[in-house]
Parts: C-alpha cells; sequence; structure tokens
C-alpha cells in the first residue's frame, strides 16, 4: 500500500472518531483509530450540551475534522470547530442520501445550507452526487475522491476453493449464487430481490440467494426490523425458504463474494456501494437496479454485468439468467469486473485523492 505508506509519511494521521454509536475497529486499518462517544442517540437538550462538553477536547488536538454525518449536533460541532480555525471535510459517502438536496432536507429552514458553507471541501464518492452539490452552488467546494478496493484481499478464488467456501457457509455447490451485501432498509429495495428470485425460479434454474447485512438492532441502526419481519413474510409466502440464505456482516470477509456466482443490487438510491467494488474485485458479474444512472462508472452494461432502468423483477430476472446460462459470456464479464477495479477503483488511488486533497489543503 504504497500510498497509504506515504499518506502516513507524509501526514501525521491520528484518527479520533468522534460518535453516538459503539464502534470497533479491527485489523491494519484499525491501528491509530480511537474512538470518542460524545453523545447519545437521543435528542434531548442534555444531549446538545454533552455534544459541546465532549467535543472539545478532541476538536482542539485536531487540525481537520470530516463529517460523515448531517444533523443538528453535526451542525454544532461544525460551528465549533469553525470557531476554533479547524479545516472542515464533508464525505458524503458516509450519509444514508448522499445528494446535497437530501443533505439539506435533514435540516429545518436554512440550516441545512449553513451546515453545508461551513465546510471547506465536500468530498464526493460518485459524478452525480457530485453534479447535485453543483447544481446547488457548491462547484468550488466539491471534490471527487472515488471509493477504492484492496484488490490484493477481494480477488477470485479457483474452484477447489469456492467449494471449500461454500462448504463452511453451507451454500448448496450445484446453485447460482446470487449474493447481495448492505443495510436491511426499504431504500436499498431488497423484497425487489425476493421478486427476481421468484422469477428466476419459473425459469426453473437452481438459484440461491444470499443476503448479507446487519441483523442487530442494537450495533447496526441501519437495520430496519419492521422491513426485515416484511422480508421475512414475503420469502415465506414466496416459498423460497429454502433459497434464501442470511448472514450477519460482523465478520464479513471476502469469501461472501468468492462464493457467489453474480453480485445483484436493487438499491433505489446509492453513492459509491462498496460492496459492490468488492464484489467486482472478486470476479464477479454485477446486475443491479440504476434508477438514476449513478452507477454508469461501476456497471459498463454488457461489459461486466447490466445496469437495470426499469422496476420489472422479470427483465431484472432476464438478466440474471442471461449471465447464469451462458459460461463465456459469465467468464468475460468475471474477468472485465476485475479489470474495472485495479484500473479505476484501487484503495491506492482512493489514498492518493485525499493525500493532494490533505495537502493543498494545509497549503491553503
Amino acid at each position: 500500500m504504497k500510498a497509504i505508506t506515504e499518506l502516513n509519511e507524509r501526514i501525521r494521521v491520528d484518527v479520533r472518531v468522534i460518535s453516538a454509536v459503539n464502534m470497533e475497529f479491527r485489523g491494519d486499518y484499525g491501528k491509530g483509530i480511537s474512538v470518542k462517544l460524545i453523545w447519545s442517540a437521543n435528542n434531548g437538550v442534555l444531549s446538545y450540551i454533552k455534544v459541546i462538553f465532549n467535543g472539545i477536547a478532541p476538536l482542539l488536538k485536531s487540525t481537520a475534522v470530516m463529517f460523515g454525518l448531517a444533523g443538528y449536533k453535526s451542525l454544532l460541532l461544525a460551528i465549533m470547530a469553525r470557531m476554533m480555525g479547524k479545516k472542515l471535510f464533508l464525505r458524503t459517502s458516509l450519509i444514508g442520501y448522499d445528494d446535497a438536496h437530501s443533505i439539506t432536507g435533514q435540516f429545518k429552514y436554512k440550516t441545512g445550507k449553513l451546515f453545508i458553507s461551513l465546510m471547506d471541501t465536500v468530498i464526493c464518492n460518485s459524478r452525480l452526487i457530485e453534479q447535485s452539490f453543483r447544481d446547488m452552488g457548491y462547484g468550488a467546494k466539491t471534490a471527487y475522491i472515488p471509493n477504492g478496493v484492496d484488490s490484493c484481499y477481494y480477488k477470485p478464488v479457483d474452484k477447489n476453493t469456492l467449494t471449500d467456501v461454500r462448504r463452511s457457509y453451507n451454500i448448496p455447490q450445484n446453485a447460482c449464487v446470487l449474493v447481495y451485501s448492505g443495510s436491511i432498509s426499504e431504500r436499498k429495495n431488497i423484497h425487489f430481490l425476493i421478486n427476481a428470485l421468484f422469477e428466476l425460479k419459473k425459469l426453473g434454474g437452481a438459484f440461491v440467494l444470499f443476503l448479507v447485512g446487519p441483523l442487530n438492532t442494537e450495533k447496526y441502526p441501519t437495520f430496519d426490523k419492521r422491513y426485515w419481519q416484511f422480508i421475512q413474510g414475503l420469502i415465506s409466502r414466496s416459498k423460497l425458504i429454502d433459497d434464501v440464505f442470511f448472514y450477519s456482516y460482523d465478520d464479513q470477509d471476502a469469501a461472501i463474494y468468492q462464493l457467489a456466482d453474480i453480485y445483484v443490487s436493487a438499491s433505489l438510491a446509492e453513492g459509491m456501494p462498496n460492496a459492490m467494488l468488492e464484489a467486482m474485485s472478486c470476479g464477479l458479474p454485477v446486475v443491479a437496479l440504476d434508477l438514476d444512472g449513478n452507477l454508469d462508472g461501476i456497471i459498463r452494461d454488457g461489459e461486466n454485468g447490466f445496469s437495470v432502468r426499469t422496476e420489472d423483477p422479470a427483465y431484472f430476472a432476464n438478466r440474471v439468467n442471461l449471465i447464469a446460462t451462458d459460461p463465456a459470456l459469465k467468464k468475460m464479464l468475471a474477468m472485465r469486473s476485475r479489470e474495472i477495479i485495479k484500473s479505476d477503483y484501487t484503495i491506492e488511488q482512493t489514498a492518493n485523492g485525499y493525500l493532494d486533497l490533505f495537502c493543498n489543503e494545509s497549503r491553503s
């Protein structure tokens, strides 16, 4: 990781995460990261007082502050940091809805625009999101830095390893395995994938859907219990109980993609989904719903998968089946997925993007 090493050599990186939820960091990526819980999830007056008192110390020790959450507590922290003369960054890829209007929509009156205006730079991980900030008049603040993947870790495996990995996750060896990884919420439109699987079963093939997500309501605020119950009911009514597998991503690793044949997504809104990039790096073709065209840079239609612009589960299933029943096409799409990652979405490129940004800001 030459770029990451250079980042640490040229900039003293000591990351303090201030958050409302418990966070754990494992492995090399967690070194040098400390977590400071400065507020609770409730919105009482005392919680804002807690933000002020608990936020002063970490802000004073910081050179720059990067926000990954839009809200009134973040606005309060931003005002405090600005008064201390700190550089402020908003990284939109950490927010559920990433575009400018969705972020400002979380505030009343004009305080959302105040929050954005306090930032020195708004870091966008997709061109569509960047354009939304430009359209709102923040073009001078935007910087495009796409997400990156460690292609040495997320990589394809041979057939023997594939057999072993599937066995370890109790996934059928002879099935075409579709995998999705992400939050369990209506925005992710998982019921569409269930309906598409139902359509696939009509075509007679052996398909299973491997759903990987946060199955813990306390640890993961993106887990929607009501929607989860709806999904389970739909699976039961569709008689797909034996064809849908669930796995909590508490310990997610490359194996969840390496055991699969095709990565699928039906999300109604996305920034730049890391899970999709990781799957592509593992050599998976992609079939994804992309109603706004935001995934154009990732999914090259017909090259590494198919971009679906219609909310028709039968059509989606047809695209999946086309790959599953044509080994030569599947191999070509898989190779191209991997090539796109190594060309355009490496972790080194992402690190270099932040390196350039931080160095330029430090000189300004």
